[in-house]
């Protein structure tokens, strides 16, 4: 998977969880964590991204236009948070 192909997947991720700008669910979950975690997984070993990166991506190319409360953005950042303690775990893990 390309950073693109994961950008564009992140962005119609959050497109689902927030279907009018805003509002959206408690991401922890499910189905929401999980298909996140699925994305996370596939994209791992082609795409070493952090969640800060996904962040800035995300800040720049995705917020814009959107009607995010500041607990939807909030969210947002702990989505990425997420990402990255996942990625840490991952790059951890006994081989």
């Amino acid at each position: 998977m390309t950073q693109p192909d994961l950008y564009r997947q992140l962005g119609d991720y959050l497109d689902g969880i927030f279907p009018d700008g805003g509002g959206g669910p408690f991401w922890g979950q499910e189905p929401y964590r999980g298909d996140l975690f699925k994305l996370f997984a596939v994209s791992h070993d082609s795409c070493h991204l952090h969640g800060d990166q996904i962040w800035h991506h995300l800040k720049d190319q995705w917020f814009p236009g959107k009607k995010l409360s500041e607990e939807d953005s909030d969210t947002v950042f702990d989505i990425c948070q997420a990402w990255s303690e996942w990625r840490y775990a991952w790059d951890k893990r006994p081989k």
